[in-house]
Order: C-alpha cells, then sequence, then structure tokens
C-alpha cells in the first residue's frame, strides 16, 4: 500500500541463491519418496516445510498435514505437535489467523500434556500476535503476559525479551507510551547483550516508533538511524528504504536539516526505482513533494501531487488518496 507508515523485511534472493534453493528442494523431495516410515521421515518434511514456506505456501501447508499424517501413524506426540504447530504457522502467512489460532490451540495441548514451557510460551506468543493482526489487543496480551510467564519458569531470557517488545507493541496501539517504552527498552538490553542483531534492529523499530508518538522526535530519529546503517550493513535495501521514509517523515519538517534529506530522498527514490517496487516510488514521490513543499517550491510540490492522485495504486487506497488531497490542499 502506498504511503504506509510501517516497516516489512523482504529477503531478495539472488538468481543463483534461487537455484540452488530449487535444487536442494528437489533433492529432499527425492529422499522423501525413497524414505521409509520413521523419524528421519519427519526431518526431510520439515526441511521441505522450511524451505516452501516462502516461495510455495500450497506445498508448505501439504507438508505441515503429512508431518501430522506421520505423528499419528507413529504414535508420537511431539511430531503430530510440531506438524500442528507448522500448520498454524502456515494460516498464518496466509492472514487466516482465526485458522492459525485454532490449530496453535490444538499444538498448545499436546505440549501442555508433554510439560513442554518452551513450546508452550513460543506457541501462545504466536497465537498473541494472531490476535495483534486481528486488533484484538487485550487478548494478544493474554497470550503474552502467559507466555511471558512460561519463559521465567525456564530462565529464557530472549523469550522474555521477545514477549516484552511483543508487549511493547500492544501498548503502542493502545497509546500507553511509557509502558511501551519501558518494556521495548529493557528488550534492547538483553538483544544487546546476546549479540542478536536482527532482533535488537526489529525492537529498535518499535523503539523509535513509542518516540515517535511520544513527539520524541530527536531520540525516535536516533534510532531509526541505529536500523538505517544496520541495513545498510546487511545490504538490505527494502529495510533500509522503509528506514528512510520513516526518517524523513519526522525530519523534514526541519529546515537545519534540508540537506540531509535532500540527499535521503534522492537515495530513496534511486532505491525503490532499483527495486521496481511502485508502491515505494510513490513514497519517495510523496516525500519528495514534502521536501519541495517546505522549500516553498509550491509548483513543483502540486505537480507531483497531482501525478500521484492519479496513480491508480493510490486512486484504490482511500487513507493514501485523503492523505495526499489533504497535503494538496
Amino acid at each position: 500500500m502506498a504511503l504506509r507508515y510501517g516497516v516489512l523485511i523482504i529477503y531478495i534472493l539472488s538468481f543463483s541463491s534461487f537455484a540452488q534453493r530449487q535444487h536442494k528442494i528437489d533433492s529432499l523431495k527425492k529422499e522423501l519418496a525413497n524414505s521409509k516410515i520413521d523419524i528421519n521421515k519427519f526431518h526431510i518434511l520439515n526441511h521441505l516445510w522450511s524451505e516452501s514456506i516462502n516461495n510455495n505456501i500450497d506445498d508448505a501447508l501439504g507438508y505441515s498435514e503429512d508431518m501430522i499424517s506421520l505423528g499419528n501413524t507413529l504414535k508420537i506426540d511431539t511430531i503430530i505437535g510440531f506438524g500442528t504447530q507448522r500448520k498454524a504457522v502456515t494460516y498464518s502467512y496466509l492472514n487466516k489467523f482465526d485458522s492459525s489460532s485454532v490449530y496453535f490451540k490444538k499444538a498448545l495441548k499436546i505440549y501442555a500434556q508433554l510439560k513442554d514451557y518452551k513450546n508452550i510460551a513460543g506457541i501462545e506468543r504466536n497465537i498473541g500476535q494472531d490476535h495483534n493482526m486481528l486488533g484484538r489487543l487485550d487478548s494478544a496480551y493474554y497470550y503474552y503476559d502467559s507466555a511471558e510467564k512460561n519463559y521465567v519458569t525456564i530462565k529464557d531470557s530472549i523469550g522474555i525479551a521477545d514477549i516484552l517488545n511483543s508487549k511493547a507493541i500492544v501498548y503502542l496501539m493502545k497509546g500507553y507510551y511509557n509502558l511501551a517504552l519501558e518494556n521495548a527498552l529493557v528488550a534492547e538490553k538483553t538483544y544487546v547483550n546476546n549479540n542478536l542483531p536482527m532482533d535488537l534492529n526489529q525492537n529498535r523499530l518499535v523503539i523509535a516508533s513509542v518516540y515517535g508518538e511520544m513527539k520524541d522526535t530527536i531520540n525516535a530519529i536516533k534510532y531509526y538511524k541505529k536500523t538505517l546503517k544496520f541495513f545498510d550493513e546487511q545490504n538490505q535495501k527494502r529495510q533500509y528504504a522503509s528506514s528512510l521514509f520513516l526518517i524523513l517523515s519526522l525530519q523534514i519538517p526541519n529546515k537545519e536539516l534540508q540537506k540531509e534529506n535532500s540527499a535521503y530522498v534522492e537515495e530513496l527514490l534511486t532505491i525503490s526505482h532499483e527495486l521496481k517496487d511502485q508502491s515505494l516510488i510513490d513514497d519517495a514521490k510523496e516525500k519528495e513533494a514534502s521536501l519541495l513543499f517546505e522549500r516553498r517550491r509550491f509548483k513543483e510540490a502540486e505537480t507531483i501531487y497531482r501525478q500521484l492522485i492519479k496513480n491508480n495504486l493510490i486512486i484504490n487506497d482511500s487513507y493514501s488518496l485523503a492523505y495526499l488531497n489533504k497535503d494538496l490542499g
């Protein structure tokens, strides 16, 4: 969606890595065809699920169902639970959160009988995330809180940090900014101490968002720039571009930073065209128009706004259309 205010990590695979993955999948399929009905077949199915979940969702769903079937045949509860959990995750990828919650709860019953607190906590967090995506914030918090207690039981500090980060998002969405910041900052320390850079930078995006809602633009920008540096080092262009967009959303009104803002806008335009992402291109153009407006170059800004309003992606997006018409007005 154009003019979005959010962040999504997307990994871009090169052609060579795609070919390698396909070769691995083909090899696993041959291995599966020749496998016996034993624990080794479960491992093959799990590998196939992992390789398929990001590029062939229907196959992934089939492999999760095969795991459940195998677990029933072998009468091994852990395989049934794992397969059920994988099926739930697959439905989450399909944005069918009511369905995923059904299967997460089935897996939860199995792990509860086994007293497997680590998996119980992980599934409770998953259920909480499903409720979060559906806007059921109180239910999300309930499951996050239960998951935290189970992580405390097994003294899993990283699991606790994950939950604190999830709770921070709920608090942020409910407008409890001080609680959101408190939870997110505690999680940040754990990610730093355990050298978990990806988790750390996802957490820092939450911290930056909280500061932004608190109108503390100095700290919000500081945290967004930390993530910008990380995504640049990791050559994650799409995530880097999203961080640029979020920084510009806060920083453009600052006339003292016009030179930096101009460089950021040019960079955002370049990356968006490299990725051939029309939504991201629209975001970059909107920021270009905002910068021109701040420089009192109204005619140039107006031209870009009018071009954006005619864009098919935006015509069907009432929020973005209203946003642009407000700026144009």
